[in-house]
């Protein structure tokens, strides 16, 4: 198995791809200069040293951090950074500690988050922080305990869970795949897909999710599986240049999903790549 999801660590490189050339691209490797991109002693620090906890972009604009590590303990807690001001804001804490948990926004303006574990116990509860009473409130469970796992907000409003480890001694990752309705408050499974963690997902324009990279258990993946929710089926459509795990990524305004950085199995990367249309 790759890196621990605890210690892999953002790299500063890109990767871009159109999904609709996906089953076209090629690789046009180039350096991107790191004069264009803010270095950390222009932003405000986070009030606490952490890894493992889930960044969600709020409907609000503020960047929510919940959860996470400290070197010692697993973490409760819950900050919200305004990038208009460059400031933080420690928040109401979760109900309980999550390490290597995972997050994503709602469409009603809440954020999510799904399992993690205390560093003893990994867990299947599930909350929900609403911005404005600035509460936690705990939701229907996974269907199991996951960690290292990926969540994403589909088109139609429900938020899928993919992937990750069920157990602190799991000998490899799940193939499971599940969503989550925010509305009724209840879970449906999905098709599964060959197992993994520390995966990236994104949701595009189309409707369809993009799941790309994550370690199986045994190597660093470089594979990209689009998912269609109308017909409930995974379809690999392309793979990177350079196998990813613990990478971030993002859809652009102009369509483009954007890869960045990851630990290749090697060594955490620098690579910047792009792919499809400009």
């Amino acid at each position: 198995m790759g890196l621990a999801v605890r210690d892999i660590q953002l790299a500063m490189s890109l990767r871009t791809f159109t999904p609709e050339a996906l089953k076209d691209l090629h690789t046009t490797a180039s350096l991107v200069p790191s004069s264009r991109f803010l270095t950390s002693a222009m932003l405000a620090p986070l009030p606490l040293a952490q890894s493992g906890h889930a960044a969600v972009l709020g409907t609000d604009g503020l960047i929510y951090v919940a959860g996470g590590f400290n070197g010692t303990n697993a973490l409760a807690s819950t900050q919200a950074y305004d990038p208009v001001g460059n400031a933080w804001t420690l928040l109401a804490p979760m109900a309980q500690p999550r390490d290597e948990v995972a997050g994503a926004a709602g469409a009603d303006g809440l954020i999510y988050v799904f399992g993690g574990h205390d560093e003893e116990v990994v867990t299947e509860s599930a909350e929900v922080y609403n911005p404005r009473s600035r509460r936690w409130t705990s939701i229907a469970a996974m269907p199991a305990p996951r960690f290292g796992h990926t969540a994403v907000r589909a088109p139609n409003g429900e938020i899928y869970v993919i992937g990750g480890l069920a157990s602190l001694d799991a000998t490899g990752p799940e193939n499971t795949v599940w969503a989550y309705d925010p509305v009724g408050d209840q879970w449906r499974t999905l098709a599964s897909l060959p197992a993994r963690f520390g995966a990236a997902a994104v949701g595009d324009a189309n409707g369809l999710i993009y799941l790309l990279g994550g370690d199986d258990g045994t190597v660093t993946l470089n594979t990209v599986y689009a998912y269609d929710p109308a017909r409930n089926v995974w379809t690999q459509v392309a793979s990177m240049g350079t196998p990813r795990e613990g990478h971030g990524a993002a859809l652009a305004a102009d369509g483009r999903i954007i890869v960045a950085g990851g630990y290749d199995g090697a060594v955490f990367t620098r690579t910047a790549e792009a792919f499809g249309r400009p």
